[in-house]
Parts: structure tokens; C-alpha cells; sequence
């Protein structure tokens, strides 16, 4: 220590006083680098009044010093002596820390007590929990210095804020202990760790203040402790007590090393993993393996999970069932409570593919199969690989197919009739594709559609369809008679066209199908036809003899005039009904052949003997279709027309005068509705006439018969001059019927009559149509099926070839029964007159309308021709362009060419006709469009308003409302068009849909109802309306007008809805007064629109032809005419030619016309 006493300060002693204390503190200012002592002094002055004594106390050490407060770098302490001082003495504390800071403290009790002194000191530092020593000096007046030395144990500090680092090396774990600044806790030698409970050693901190234990295991916690040791102090007889914090260290577990993969089974559905069980201890070891290559969506989140507890018993683990075509990624947890899990080093491995499975149908009968097939691994695509079998040829080919997506649905798109062996083939890219087995599949045809079928008086063609090409061997083709084998035709053909011959006979029913041949024979649905009638089988030579008979000694047989009698039998029903026996006169015996001679009139075969001639033509009322005809013998006068005032029109009957004595024969056709077979009678010869009167003198006779002569110029003169102009009445009829419906352009529209009659069918009082009940709704329904049955129908044999193309529907004509009304076109241009088309009655004028269908791409110049031919103001048409298709909603179908423009200014071409849109009114409100087309034909224009209805639903009915206010709205419209009243009411409406019978019968009926209510409004409560004759009618003029039952029941709903319009509900809500006379009441209207009549012309029968002899005693005639009184039958008219005497207006009368030119009247297969 170094005396440093000079940095002491000096005290006074007069400064003191008694039991004053003074305290000294010194603080060294040397830096710490030096060393220092540091020197702390204090005087102590005793003031007396006695004398100065001898300094007893100078050697005395202290008794005693008592640590009164201790910290790791602070003390306070009371050092007492057993002496009083009465010296002044200055006390000097000296220590070697230079940051401490110490003070002394001089305390003396009285004047003569022991004395003792305190001393503190502060910021000691570095000395927690060791000794620190210091010096008290004394210094006497007299300059003697006592020092004593005096240690102090500071305290220690406790553990706080240590590390440790966990060692994982190879084999090994180790934990290292570290205490950063452990030194300021205590000396190094009382700090020390304990690894765990059992470690009782004292491994003390190393001079870096860290210590390591070794000999860990994984998976383990240890309890390490950090201990203090006990510090003795040098102060006093004790000792600082031991002090101890634990800390709970664990080590983390072990992982499974050397994983590897292994096939446990031969259909790879299990594998196991082998591998090293980890080190030390753990709870368990768990599985976790992820696919990652998994293509499906279905299975993205497969896992393969598996555990076990130790590895004692196990060098493997087994995963569950896995997924082929896939690889895994696979790792091993090592698993324990509260202690973190440990994975493994991944282990990869592919499960190979696996080929799909299919247990389904092994025949399809659509051309597309679904295989709904089962997967047994992963994949990226599966091919189908189908090659044709059984040897079969076009159309059948192999189909390859490729499916992605993960489907599990595969189609394959095939032929039908066609065998295919099919395997699949599973694909994943990195994998070997892998092979299904062969599995065997047919397609199966779907069965022929008979679309049109033919048939002539010996054949019958049958066309039919299949939907897509097929594989065909041949078709069968099955009457109730027979069967023919068909098989030349195209592989890939689709439509079928036969003529089948085999044992067929005229006029015989048949039944037949069509039989395809291929993997699976299919049938179509069977159909029944009559084949058409030919004329009738030849009678026997025999029978001709004995069945047709002259009598000469009938007292009928004159010089002009003879009787034969004819046997109906002569001729069979066999092959047609035998309408109507012609009977030819001829003259010239050189001819022996049935067949007529250069047919010609009575008036040149009076001239010229080579001449065969008509003279008697007979109906024959219909019989039994089988068996020969059985009536009475027909008993005819030839020769006894003496009117014959046809005799110079051609191909009309004359029965007049024959020559006396002169031969005949007649040469009997019996006619079916095909042709006629004709058979020459025996001759026979005419009387000779009566005897002349003897002659009177010449010049008595010349006096005599000069008046005579007179008399008959002038009757030659008359008759002349009134033969003409019958002649002209005669051949004006003929021209007519031939040219009945050429309607020049200039002439517009021909009304022939006011009186709108309908066909009584089921008439009823107006309420009977107002809130119909469930009972009336079927009543309506059964009036519909009545009028299917009753109606004209259409038939195969009314089918015109040659006009096929213009037909949009082959069952959809315009003429056959339906001739008398069809429009014929008259263009000067024209090489036919056909346009699918009919003329319709109104209640104002025979051609009030136009039915007509949809124009085609190849007949919308004859449409508009029509329109111009009569003078249309207005076309309504109620179908759209294009339709949904009934069978596949998703489709549509053409339902009518576009015939008109667009658009405003816009114009479309049809051969010489222009037709342009020059005004539209669009009102989507209504679904209507409004047209005004000009029209140009070279130089003529003509004007017409196009209504073009949309609302029409695809497979219903328009409302009541929206069809009363279409129709209301277009008869109210285009009124500027009409130059007068007449022309508004005469002018033919065209009105068209589609086919131009459904839609188009529903509009035409609707409108014509609503005007017969209108015009009997002042007697709607007796009026007797008569739907069901309304849509009779119309379908007389054209064929299935008002197509459907649905359409039926709409016609009949819009007569309460109209009647609403009008406010007439109220008057016809009660049944008429029964005593009221109801066709009185009729009769007094304008207009007898209720009326049941035929108009036809009035007696123009005239005087008869022949005769019939009743001798089996039947009391009626099969001869098709009216008897008078005297017995004898009535020829028909001579001013109506023969053909219109079958004229289709007489309902009844199945009879057909007579072939324009009858010279050809030889037997003959027709196809009618």
C-alpha cells in the first residue's frame, strides 16, 4: 500500500468538540490503471481540563468488528477498541479499490469510554461472495501510526440469465452450460453443474464460465443444476448459504434413417418400408407418405398413414392399400409427449399401373357406347383401341379413342351392325402403359323408318331410312305373302328405295315390314297398303257370248233403234270395282278387236263407218269389293237419243238413231278407277225400215209435197240457227272445266255466290261453347275424332309423282280429292300449272282465302305469282323461318324459305319477280311484323301487306286472346289497298304456316266463325253454330285443315273469348224457349249461313238411254241414276260433259273420271 496521507486534509483540533462526530471520505482520483491506496482520515479530539496524560491506548487492537449491513459490493461495519482515547487521533482506512467508496465514521460515547468507529463502503465491484480487506491506521499526535488489517465476505450474487447449447455429433449429445459473467457471482470455485439428479460432483465453471455434460440420450430431459456453493465468512464464525436453480433441458428425438421401399404383394396393393429405428427414446413411429404425381381430382388428397410403438419386434412398416400409377413420397415420424416430432429423410417409390375393368353391357343399340369403367390406378389418358371383328366390311373400321380429364366414362363412337373387340389402354408419362383384356362389343342397328311407300296395281315401293350409316348385310322385306331379300346398295348409303313384286296382285291389301340384316336383325313398324286397281281381268269368250246378249225380238228392236241385254257378272271385282259400263257402236265388221277404232263422235261415225263411237255410258253403284258384280241384268236401249245434241263433241256420249238394217256390234267397257277392259259383242243387225207408200203421180206429188218442203227449210233454217249457240253453251263448259281455276292477273277475284253453307255436323245453341265443363271438353275431343274419320283423306294413290318437289310434305297435296279447289297457275311462262295451294270458301265469296304451304327454295317465284295471278292484298303467315325440332329440342328445323326481304328498302329475286320491302312496322308487343311489299313483274306492280306472326308456340297453341287480336288486327289493317267494299270482301286472304293446314285451318276457321257470329248478332241466343261443320268443310277444300285436337279445342275456346269481346256473354248464357221455331226464326236472317244444301245444276236430265229389267225381283237398282215412273232409266245430262258427271263435288260419289282419251281404254296396270 502506498501512504497517501497527503491527500488527506487537515483538521483544526479547536474544530471539535465533545460528542461532535466528524466523518472524512477521500476518494482517490488515480485512474483505475494505477495502483493506489486509498487513505481515509479522521481526528478524533478529546477536549480536558487536566493535564495531559500518557497515551495508554496507542497498541490496543479493536476487540471487535461487526459487519452491520453486507451486499455483493457494499459493506457497513462497527469497529470498537477497550480503550479510551483522550489523545487526538487521526484514523487512516487504506484498500486497494479504486472505485470504491469509503467513509469513517468516528463515534465516541463520552469522554472516558472505549471509543469505536464506523466504516461504509460502496461500489465495491468484482468482489461478490469473496473477502475484501482493508487497513485502519492511527496515527497519534505525537506522528506514532498503528495500522490493523480487517477482512470483510461480501455477499454473492445469485444465478441469473445462463444459456445452453444442445450438441448433436454422431453418436453423441452434449449440453454445454454457460453463465456469461459467471466470476461477478462469486469466486469460480463455488460455482458449479450438476447434470442431472443423480450427478453429485462439483464440476466447477471453467475460467470461460461454461461447462459441459456428456452422455446424453435422445428423447431425454434433464434436470441440470447450477449450484452455488456454501461461502464461508471471514468476518464472523458462518457462512453464506448454498444456492441452487434447476432447469429442465431436454433433447430432441431421434429420426429413422436407411429408409427403403419393398413390394409386399404381388398385385401391388401393399408395400412396406424398411428402415432404422431412431436412437433413444421415443413413444412411437408414424407413417406419413403423399402421392405426388396424382393426376385425378378425386383422389388429391390420398395419404398412406401407418405407426408402430418401438423397434424391437419391427424392421418394416406396412402401408395400407395403395393407389396405382402413382408415386410416393413417404417419411417416418418419431413421435413423443411434449416433445417435438422428429421426420425422416424422405423415401420415394412408383406403384406401377394398372389396367381399368369394365363389367358393363357388351351391346349397345345407339352408334355411341358408354363404358362406365373401373379404375385400379392413376392415369393421364386411356385409350380405347376397338378393331372390327367377325370379318366385317365398310362402313365398319377400327376406332381409336383417347380420354383425359380423369373420366371414368368412355365413349366409344361406332358403326352400327358393327362387332368391335376393344381393349384399353391405361397411360401416365415415367410409367408402362399396361394393357386391359380384350373385351367383345356390338352395336346393334336401330330399325328402319318407313318414310313413303308406293304402291301400283302389282308392285309396291317402299323407300326407307336409317338414321346413320349402318353396317347392313341385306334387308328382308316381309308381306303377309312373301318375303324378298334386298342387298345391292352402297355400304354407306342411308336411304332405301325397293319395288316389291313378289305375288302381288291389284287391288289386294298387303301388310309388309322391312327386316334389316345384320348383327342383330331389327324390324321396322309394319304397314298396311292396297295396291291400286287395275282395269278387270278378260272374261271368258264363253261368258262374253252368253252374257251379253241382243234382242232382237224385243219389241224396242226397231229399224233404229235395238235392246241388248248386258249380265253384270261378265266382269270380277278382282282386280277394282267396276264403276261405270262405256258402250261403243261400231260399224265397221272388218274389225274384230275390242279396242276402240278411232273413237270419234256420233256425227262422224254417221259419215264414216271406221268410226267407233260412245253412246251410252252407265255408273254402276259400289258393291262388294270381292266377288263379281251381283245385280241384275242391265237391260240397253242403243239408238233411241234422238236430242243427241252433242253428237259433234268429242268424247261425249250420244245415243243416237242407228241405221236400218244395218250390222253392229258393241264393243262393253267395264272401268275401274284405273282403266277399262273392253269386250266385243256378237254382232246383231237393225230392222229393215217399214214399207214405203206407194208413190202418188209426179205431178200430184210434186203439188202435194212442195209444202212439205217449204216447211222444212224453214225448220233447217231454225234449228240451224239455234244450233249454235247450244253448241257454244255446250263447249263453253267443256273450256271451262278445263281452264276452272285460270284467273287472269286483271281479273282479280271471282265471287260466285253469298250463301255460306255448311255441312251439317254436330250444331249447337252458343252457350253450349261457354264454360265448358271436363264432360264438353271430351265431347269436343270425340267430335274431332269423328271428323278424322269422316273427312277427305288423303290417300297413296291420290300421289303426283311429278309434282313431288313442290310438295313440302309428301302426305300434304294440294289436289287428288281436293282437285275442285286447288289453284292452278296460268302464267303464260309456265310448263305446269302446280302450286301446292287451295282455294277456300268464305261467307263472301268462294276464294275468300288461300291455303297455301310455306314456300320451298324452289317454288317462292310460283308464291309470288299466285299473289299477283289473283290480285292478294294481304298474306298472313304464322309460323317463324326456323323451329324447335319436336324430337330434339336443342335442334331446329327449316319451316319456310325466306321468301320476303328483311328489311326496310331490301329485295330478293325469284326469276322475273322482284319483291321489295318499301314500309315495316315491328310490333314485338304483338309478336307481328308488318310488310307493305311492292311486287314487279316486267310491267306490272302490284302492292301486298305481309303480316308475319312469331308468337305461335313451337309444340301448342297461340292463346285464345293473342289469335282473336291477330286476326282482329289484320282485318282491320291495310284498308288503303282496297279501292272498294266489294274488293275487301272478294279478294282471296293467302294464308300460310308450314304445311298450310294446321296453323293455317286454325286461323281461317277462327275468323270465319267469328263472322258468322257477327253477322247473326241480333239472334245469337237461338243461333245454332256448327264448329265441327266448319272445319268439315274447310277440310273438303283442303286437306287436314285444322291439323290436330288441340287445334280443334282452340277453334271452339276462341267462340267464348270472342263473344266476350263483343259483350254478347249475357245473351246466350240461358238455352232458347223450346217453344220457340228455330228455323222460322233462321229464315228471317239475311243470310241462311245454317243451310245443309248442294248447289248443283237442276234438271237437266233428260229423256233415258237405256233401261233396266228388275227380273230377281230386287226392289232397288245398282245402276247409279234415278228411275221415272215408266221404269225406264235417266241418262245424264247432254250439257254436262262425261267427266264432270265423278266431279269430286258430289261428296258421295267415289266414282272416277273418265281418262281424257278414250281410245286407249285396252287393259292396262295403272298407278293411280
Amino acid at each position: 500500500m502506498a501512504n497517501t496521507t497527503d491527500t488527506s486534509p487537515t483538521v483544526s483540533s479547536d474544530y471539535f468538540t465533545t460528542d461532535e462526530n466528524f466523518t472524512a471520505t477521500i476518494t482517490s482520483d488515480l485512474t483505475s490503471t494505477e495502483t493506489s491506496t486509498i487513505i481515509i482520515t479522521t481526528t478524533t479530539t478529546t477536549t480536558t481540563t487536566t493535564a495531559t496524560t500518557t497515551d495508554r491506548c496507542f497498541d490496543i487492537k479493536s476487540n471487535n468488528i461487526t459487519v452491520q449491513n453486507r451486499g455483493s459490493d457494499m459493506f457497513t461495519a462497527l469497529i470498537s477498541y477497550d480503550c479510551p482515547f483522550t489523545d487526538l487521533y487521526s484514523f487512516t482506512m487504506l484498500y486497494d479499490e479504486t472505485s470504491a467508496n469509503c467513509s469513517i465514521l468516528n463515534n465516541v460515547s463520552n469522554i472516558t469510554g472505549d471509543i469505536a468507529i464506523n466504516v461504509t463502503c460502496n461500489n465495491i465491484l468484482n468482489n461478490a461472495g469473496r473477502n475484501w480487506t482493508f487497513s485502519i491506521n492511527r496515527t497519534s499526535s505525537n506522528s506514532a501510526v498503528y495500522f490493523e488489517d480487517f477482512t470483510i465476505t461480501l455477499s454473492p450474487l445469485n444465478y441469473t440469465g445462463f444459456n445452453y447449447t444442445t450438441t448433436y455429433d454422431n453418436n453423441q449429445i452434449s449440453i454445454t452450460i454457460s453463465k456469461p459473467d459467471c466470476s461477478q457471482i462469486a469466486d469460480l470455485q463455488y460455482l458449479v453443474v450438476r447434470c442431472n439428479d443423480s450427478d453429485k460432483t462439483n464440476n466447477t465453471l471453467s475460467q470461460n464460465c461454461t461447462q459441459v455434460c456428456w452422455g446424453l440420450e435422445h428423447g431425454s430431459k434433464y434436470n441440470v443444476s447450477l449450484v452455488r456453493l456454501p461461502i464461508p465468512i471471514a468476518d464472523m464464525n458462518d457462512t453464506i448459504p448454498q444456492y441452487s436453480q434447476h432447469i429442465i433441458i431436454p433433447t430432441k428425438l431421434d429420426s429413422a434413417t436407411n429408409l427403403s421401399f419393398i413390394n409386399t404383394s404381388i398385385t401391388n396393393e401393399s408395400v412396406a418400408i424398411n428402415f432404422t429405428c431412431p436412437r433413444g427414446s421415443y413413444e412411437k413411429i408414424v407413417t406419413n407418405c403423399s402421392a405426388r404425381d396424382l393426376n385425378c381430382p378425386l383422389r388429391k388428397n390420398l395419404t398412406l398413414d401407418n405407426s408402430i410403438v418401438n423397434c424391437s419386434n419391427y424392421t418394416s412398416i406396412t402401408l395400407p392399400k395403395v393407389l396405382q400409377g402413382v408415386e410416393y413420397e413417404c417419411k417416418l415420424i418419431t413421435m413423443k409427449e411434449t416433445f417435438n416430432n422428429t421426420v425422416s429423410d424422405n423415401v420415394i417409390f412408383q406403384i406401377p399401373l394398372e389396367p381399368v375393368l369394365y363389367n358393363g353391357s357388351n351391346s349397345s343399340n345407339n352408334s355411341v357406347i358408354i363404358f362406365n369403367v373401373t379404375l385400379n390406378s392413376d392415369f393421364n389418358t386411356i385409350a380405347s383401341n376397338c378393331t372390327v371383328a367377325n370379318n366385317q366390311s365398310n362402313p365398319c373400321e377400327n376406332v381409336t379413342e383417347r380420354y383425359e380429364n380423369c373420366s371414368t366414362q368412355l365413349n366409344l363412337k361406332g358403326i352400327p351392325g358393327c362387332d368391335y373387340e376393344c381393349s384399353f389402354i391405361t397411360e401416365k408419362a415415367n410409367y408402362t402403359s399396361k394393357n386391359s383384356q380384350v373385351y367383345n362389343f356390338s352395336i346393334f342397328p336401330s330399325k328402319p323408318n318407313i318414310s313413303d311407300h308406293k304402291q301400283g296395281s302389282r308392285w309396291i315401293s317402299i323407300n326407307w331410312t336409317i338414321s346413320e350409316v349402318t353396317y347392313i348385310q341385306s334387308f328382308n322385306i316381309f308381306s303377309n305373302t312373301s318375303m324378298e331379300n334386298f342387298s345391292d346398295f352402297p355400304s354407306d348409303e342411308k336411304s332405301f328405295s325397293y319395288n316389291f313384286t313378289t305375288e302381288i296382285k291389284p287391288f289386294r291389301s298387303y301388310t309388309l315390314h322391312v327386316e334389316l340384316v345384320s348383327n342383330k336383325n331389327v324390324s321396322s313398324e309394319t304397314f298396311s297398303i292396297e295396291t291400286s286397281e287395275e282395269a278387270p281381268p278378260p272374261p271368258d269368250s264363253n261368258d262374253i257370248e252368253k252374257k251379253i246378249i241382243p234382242q232382237n225380238d224385243d219389241e224396242l228392236s226397231t229399224y233404229e233403234q235395238y235392246v241388248i241385254d248386258i249380265d253384270p257378272t261378265l266382269f270380277s271385282n278382282e282386280y277394282g270395282i267396276v264403276r261405270t259400263y262405256l258402250i261403243y257402236i261400231r260399224q265397221d265388221q272388218t274389225y274384230n278387236t275390242s279396242e276402240v277404232n278411232t273413237n270419234g263422235t256420233y256425227a262422224e261415225a254417221s259419215r264414216n263407218i271406221s268410226i267407233d263411237y260412245l253412246a251410252v255410258v252407265i255408273p254402276i253403284k259400289s258393291v262388294q269389293r270381292n266377288g263379281n258384280l251381283v245385280m241384275n241384268n242391265i237391260t240397253v236401249i242403243l239408238g233411241n237419243q234422238t236430242d243427241c245434241f252433242n253428237e259433234s263433241i268429242a268424247y261425249t256420249p250420244c245415243n243416237g238413231p242407228l241405221k236400218s238394217s244395218t250390222t253392229y256390234r258393241v264393243i262393253l267397257s267395264a272401268c275401274t278407277i284405273a282403266g277399262c277392259e273392253n269386250v266385243l259383242s256378237k254382232s246383231f243387225e237393225t230392222k229393215a225400215p217399214p214399207p214405203t207408200p206407194t208413190k202418188p203421180s209426179p205431178s200430184k206429188g210434186w203439188v202435194a209435197i212442195f209444202p212439205v218442203l217449204a216447211l222444212v227449210a224453214v225448220v233447217v233454217v231454225l234449228a240451224g240457227w239455234k244450233r249454235k249457240p247450244l253448241k257454244r253453251l255446250v263447249t263453253g263448259k267443256i273450256r271451262k272445266y278445263r281452264k276452272s281455276s285460270k284467273v287472269p292477273r286483271s281479273s282479280g277475284s271471282i265471287s260466285l255466290t253469298s250463301v255460306y253453307t255448311v255441312p251439317t255436323k254436330r250444331p249447337k245453341p252458343l252457350y253450349k261453347y261457354i264454360s265448358m265443363t271436363n264432360d264438353d271438353e271430351k265431347a269436343i275431343y270425340n267430335e274431332y275424332q269423328d271428323l278424322e274419320m269422316t273427312a277427305p283423306q288423303y290417300r297413296q294413290s291420290d300421289y303426283e309423282a311429278e309434282y313431288a318437289t313442290k310438295n313440302r310434305y309428301g302426305n300434304i297435296p294440294a289436289r287428288g280429292p281436293w282437285e275442285r279447289t286447288a289453284v292452278r297457275l296460268t302464267a303464260d311462262h309456265r310448263v305446269d300449272d302446280y302450286i301446292n295451294a287451295n282455294e277456300i270458301q268464305g261467307l263472301h265469296c268462294a276464294k275468300q282465302y288461300i291455303a297455301t304451304q310455306a314456300p320451298l327454295p324452289d317454288t317462292c317465284q310460283d308464291f309470288w305469282e299466285m299473289i299477283l295471278q289473283y290480285n292478294v292484298l294481304k298474306i298472313v303467315m304464322v309460323t317463324r323461318l326456323k323451329e324447335r325440332n319436336p324430337h330434339n329440342p336443342t335442334l331446329t328445323v327449316d319451316k319456310c324459305h325466306n321468301y320476303f326481304p328483311e328489311n326496310k328498302g331490301d329485295s330478293l329475286t325469284f326469276g322475273p319477280v322482284v319483291v321489295q320491302v318499301i314500309d315495316i312496322d315491328r310490333r314485338p308487343k304483338d309478336d307481328l311484323e308488318i310488310r307493305l311489299i311492292l311486287i314487279k313483274d316486267g310491267n306490272i306492280e302490284h302492292r301486298v301487306y305481309h303480316y308475319y306472326f312469331i308468337g305461335w308456340p313451337d309444340f301448342g297453341v297461340v292463346t285464345q286472346p293473342k289469335l282473336l287480336d291477330l286476326i282482329e288486327t289484320i282485318n282491320n289493317h291495310g284498308q288503303n289497298l282496297f279501292k272498294k267494299e266489294k274488293e275487301r270482301l272478294t279478294t282471296p286472304m293467302v294464308v300460310h304456316c308450314s304445311a298450310g293446314v294446321g296453323r293455317t285451318g286454325t286461323y281461317i276457321a277462327v275468323d270465319i266463325i267469328t263472322k258468322l257470329i257477327k253477322q247473326s248478332e241480333n239472334n245469337l241466343s237461338t243461333m245454332q253454330l256448327d264448329v265441327m261443320g266448319v272445319v268439315y268443310k274447310l277440310r273438303q277444300e283442303r286437306v287436314k285443315m285444322v291439323q290436330t285436337k288441340d287445334q280443334y279445342m282452340l277453334v271452339n275456346r276462341c267462340v267464348e273469348e270472342y263473344l266476350k269481346r263483343i259483350n254478347r256473354l249475357n245473351d246466350i248464357m240461358r238455352p232458347p224457349n223450346i217453344y220457340e221455331n228455330v228455323s222460322d226464326r233462321q229464315s228471317n236472317t239475311s243470310t241462311n249461313i245454317y243451310m245443309n244444301n248442294d248447289i248443283s245444276e237442276n234438271n237437266l236430265n233428260k229423256k233415258s238411254s237405256f233401261k233396266y229389267n228388275n227380273t230377281k225381283g230386287d226392289n232397288s237398282s245398282l245402276v247409279d241414276n234415278h228411275s221415272n215412273s215408266s221404269g225406264v232409266v235417266l241418262r245424264q245430262s247432254k250439257y254436262k260433259p262425261i267427266h264432270d258427271q265423278y266431279d269430286s263435288k258430289s261428296k258421295d260419289d267415289n266414282t272416277p273420271s273418265i281418262p281424257r282419251r278414250l281410245p286407249s281404254i285396252k287393259r292396262q296396270q295403272n298407278d293411280y
